[in-house]
């Protein structure tokens, strides 16, 4: 029910009104009463109504000012004054207050239900105005996290060709002039060492959003838990002509959310910063700086800033982010001659470029770096970091030959995991795509089915299928159908028309050209051979 106030001093105005607007409009109204303006705010505070027939001319606290606080409580609310023609010149003072309407006194009938029927019609268009609005901002937080996501994954591969993610940003409401990195790993102690998996996703999820609401309300940023193991922040700072303060400022801000964490969640935190770089697309650089120090264990600290990791002393002004991207496809290739010759190339023009072979050396440690944690976030550490442990704190190592020799050995180590890594995950696609298939051999089981099942596309199903089953999609699920048909033609579990549908096929003649074709002999004569 709607609540309607009506304000008068004259009780028998109120029944008048009230009378009317029962007769006319049913059990539409929760009616409210008021004999002065000060019982009208009063009332108005408390019950809230939303449509609200003022009398002007009141004892005390006159309609006028009584509309003028009742706006400040309720501005939205619709007000209809009630004034005799000798005091017109008030109607016109609530009216520049944004009355929406006035009826003249002695009252007629048919203008008040008119005037309550417009009321009503505005009431109706804010309510659907609220409800769009609502609706608009349910929309909005539901696609928030989905953007960030999106905007995430796309700072972290560095894939921007062709992308607009200057959408992105103005949805988000972020600019990114200056930001940068940070990583945050939750330790398998504590709290988190007691919970299991799901309680562990669900954990990490509430810790993602509790730092983020806190880095909210210190600046502007995104976040994402959902395509790496860890929690990932991109957070804008403001240009000081100081990075030095603002990198304090940074490691100050992560070591205040690891406290806050701790002391909320019960778990420990380690958390990797990158430097502050100019441009969204330079925020990508800044990632992988984060993965360099969150993964480098030598630090034994719980906040690790790139800097820190190496010494303060940064790769240099020259990187081979060219070299990189080739060097990873050519290591996903396991094409290990084109990836040295890569890498040799690549540390050639570091040297030439930097002309400081431990700025070389550092470059080729963050190459190796940035390539393992790229594998490892995608197959599950297949590649162990430490594998560049003693390497970082060898001083001789710092000349050209020893660090492509270095590479050279790495990439090989990386190349053999990666291979092994393949051939289990592959293994393992096609044992859970065979287990389907024995559990659903009678229904439609089509290749692309299957495919869509174990999350992979048709094309590389089909030739990996192959590869590890030694057969064909299709031979493999025919020869499943034919062993469940032959078992049924012995047991007599129907006939042969029935048998056919009931493993998969939809014509009895196929049936019995595949069975045939495969048994060697026909349904009928299977049957008679062989059946109890």
């Amino acid at each position: 029910m709607i609540k309607l106030l009506i304000a008068d001093d004259e009780q028998i105005e109120r029944r008048a009104v009230k009378m009317v607007l029962e007769n006319n409009f049913a059990e539409m109204f929760d009616f409210l009463e008021a004999k002065n303006g000060r019982q009208a705010i009063e009332i108005s505070d408390t019950q809230k109504p939303e449509i609200i027939i003022m009398d002007i001319k009141m004892p005390g606290i006159n309609g006028i000012e009584a509309i003028k606080e009742i706006k400040k409580l309720l501005p939205e609310s619709y007000f209809i004054i009630l004034t005799a023609y000798d005091y017109f010149v008030y109607a016109k003072e609530a009216m520049e207050c944004g009355i929406k309407d006035y009826l003249l006194k002695p009252l007629n009938r048919e203008d008040l239900i008119a005037k309550v029927r417009e009321a009503l019609d505005y009431l109706k268009c804010l309510r659907n105005k609220r409800k769009k609005q609502l609706e608009t901002k349910e929309r909005f937080n539901i696609l928030k996290p989905i953007v960030q996501n999106e905007l995430c994954y796309i700072i972290m591969n560095g894939s921007f060709e062709g992308i607009d993610y200057e959408s992105y940003l103005k949805f988000l409401g972020i600019k990114f002039e200056f930001g940068y990195a940070m990583i945050i790993g939750i330790k398998d102690k504590y709290g988190y060492a007691d919970t299991d998996e799901i309680g562990r996703i669900e954990l990490k999820r509430d810790i993602k959003d509790f730092i983020y609401d806190y880095l909210s309300m210190c600046g502007r940023c995104i976040s994402t838990s959902l395509y790496t193991r860890d929690i990932l922040i991109f957070a804008e700072v403001d240009y000081r002509d100081n990075f030095y303060k603002t990198k304090l400022e940074c490691i100050e801000l992560a070591r205040t959310i690891a406290s806050k964490v701790k002391e909320r969640f019960n778990v420990s935190i380690v958390v990797g910063i990158g430097r502050v770089h100019k441009g969204v697309e330079r925020l990508t650089i800044s990632y992988n700086e984060a993965m360099v120090a969150i993964n480098y264990e030598d630090v034994d600290m719980r906040v690790r800033h790139y800097d820190d990791v190496f010494n303060g002393q940064p790769a240099g002004g020259y990187y081979p982010f060219d070299y990189e991207k080739r060097l990873l496809n050519s290591i996903y290739r396991e094409d290990y001659v084109e990836s040295c010759e890569i890498f040799s190339s690549a540390m050639d023009r570091a040297y030439d470029e930097n002309g400081d072979e431990i700025k070389t050396k550092n470059i080729a440690i963050q190459m190796i770096l940035n390539i393992i944690i790229s594998i490892n976030e995608s197959a599950e550490n297949v590649v162990d970091i430490r594998i560049i442990n003693d390497y970082v704190n060898d001083e001789e190592s710092a000349i050209l030959s020893a660090i492509k020799k270095w590479g050279q050995n790495v990439i090989h180590s990386i190349i053999d995991a990666l291979s092994a890594r393949h051939m289990d995950s592959q293994r393992e696609i096609i044992k859970r795509s065979t287990d389907y298939i024995e559990k659903h051999y009678m229904e439609d089981v089509t290749l692309d089915k299957v495919a869509n099942y174990v999350c992979i596309s048709p094309y590389y199903f089909s030739k990996i299928f192959k590869k590890v089953a030694g057969e064909s999609y299709i031979d493999y699920l025919t020869r499943i159908r034919i062993e469940n048909a032959k078992e049924m033609l012995k047991t007599n579990m129907g006939n042969i028309k029935e048998i056919c549908y009931n493993v998969g096929y939809n014509d009895p003649n196929y049936f019995s050209r595949v069975f045939k074709k495969v048994v060697g002999l026909s349904p009928t004569d299977f049957k008679e051979k062989f059946s109890c």
